[in-house]
């Protein structure tokens, strides 16, 4: 999403560092995950750079799919649950360790082209499918941004749309 909003949408700050937009931002955050009964204790936001899970993430789903969405979540779980940022290449092979992953050169082909060409595409994508913020759930042709539309999904997929 980072590149996303630099690039697509022109923010070269993240949400929570806007004047007047940031201190809301981090409040609710924090309630909506109370609201949801989701854990949430966030590492500093500053500092963290999701590109190197975020490649690692995408060579997995094409070498070894079954684990990918499991390596998924154990990142954003580090990172918004446990207040550590998975940053290093290390931090990131050892949550893939954790989900069952063959680590064997994990660390060089996430690093590799093929891992960054993977990545420029899945955001080139998600930009062409009209996302531009997170969660984004796509039926479709219809878009629906933010946890609070999630119950709004659920409908949808329920009644296949209104």
């Amino acid at each position: 999403m980072r590149a996303v909003m630099k690039d697509h949408l022109g923010q070269d700050k993240a949400m929570a560092d806007v004047p007047l937009k940031g201190p809301y931002v981090r409040n609710d955050v924090h309630r909506s995950a109370r609201a949801l009964a989701l854990p949430y204790a966030p590492a500093p936001t500053a500092g963290f750079s999701s590109v190197t899970a975020s490649r690692m993430f995408w060579w997995l789903q094409a070498e070894q799919p079954a684990v990918a969405g499991p390596f998924a979540k154990e990142v954003f779980r580090a990172h918004h649950a446990r207040t550590d940022s998975p940053n290093t290449v290390d931090q990131c092979v050892a949550l893939a360790a954790s989900v069952g992953a063959d680590v064997a050169g994990l660390a060089e082909a996430a690093q590799g082209e093929a891992a960054r060409q993977a990545l420029r595409d899945a955001t080139q994508a998600a930009v062409q499918a009209g996302v531009w913020g997170t969660p984004t759930v796509r039926i479709g042709e219809e878009l629906f941004w933010g946890s609070d539309r999630l119950p709004m999904v659920d409908e949808w997929l329920r009644k296949g749309g209104w």
